[in-house]
């Protein structure tokens, strides 16, 4: 059963790197109707829980945070993660935190907001309750922080000769064709594709026997 479609967002982690199999449906192309290989990625989407309402106001200089409210009944890992340094002892423990976020919650007043919200709190909700089968999400991907970065290491680019004054990891117009490709890939984007119709299923791959 879906939320309404009041909430719309969710934590993925990606699990493996996968070839997908399938028939390609492009009429016209040299592959229609034909087995082609796609690189896929598996994402897996363990269930979120509620922990707390975060209200927010319209202020001119945008929406401020008003006023939040938690749950009576936190866990020990969300404690970790929202107060630092909880427990001394468990400072070496860095992993076992839980991650945070929040999530818009969209449609009714906003009394009908918060009554919902109570209702969701210290519940679980399940991929499932969020996105309907065969629907098309966007995925907004955050991955470690590199710090800053020189031109060779971001780009991988050529490292210039020996005899190179200045420096060797420096960009320089070897080719012009080079430089073109360089100077407009952005650093930062998302995408969107939409390859033909595929059938995939949400897999449950959660242990059957409570462990």
């Amino acid at each position: 059963e879906l939320l309404n479609n009041n909430t719309k967002c969710t934590t993925a982690f990606p699990l493996s790197r996968k070839k997908l199999v399938f028939h390609a449906d492009k009429p016209g192309s040299k592959v229609n109707k034909k087995e082609v290989v796609e690189a896929v990625t598996i994402l897996e989407t363990p269930p979120m829980v509620i922990s707390g309402i975060v209200g927010y106001i319209d202020t001119p200089n945008g929406p401020r945070p008003f006023k939040t409210v938690f749950a009576e009944q936190l866990s020990e890992d969300f404690r970790r993660r929202m107060i630092k340094n909880w427990y001394q002892k468990l400072l070496k423990h860095r992993n076992k935190k839980a991650h945070i976020m929040e999530v818009q919650l969209n449609g009714g007043s906003i009394a009908d907001k918060v009554e919902r919200a109570k209702e969701r709190l210290e519940k679980q909700v399940l991929i499932d309750q969020v996105f309907a089968q065969d629907e098309m999400v966007d995925t907004i991907g955050v991955t470690r922080g590199k710090g800053f970065k020189g031109v060779t290491s971001r780009w991988h680019t050529k490292k210039l000769p020996r005899k190179t004054r200045k420096g060797l990891c420096k960009f320089t117009v070897v080719h012009y064709i080079m430089a073109f490709l360089i100077n407009i890939l952005p650093g930062r984007f998302y995408w969107r594709v939409a390859f033909e119709k595929i059938t995939l299923k949400f897999i449950d791959t959660s242990s059957k026997f409570g462990h």
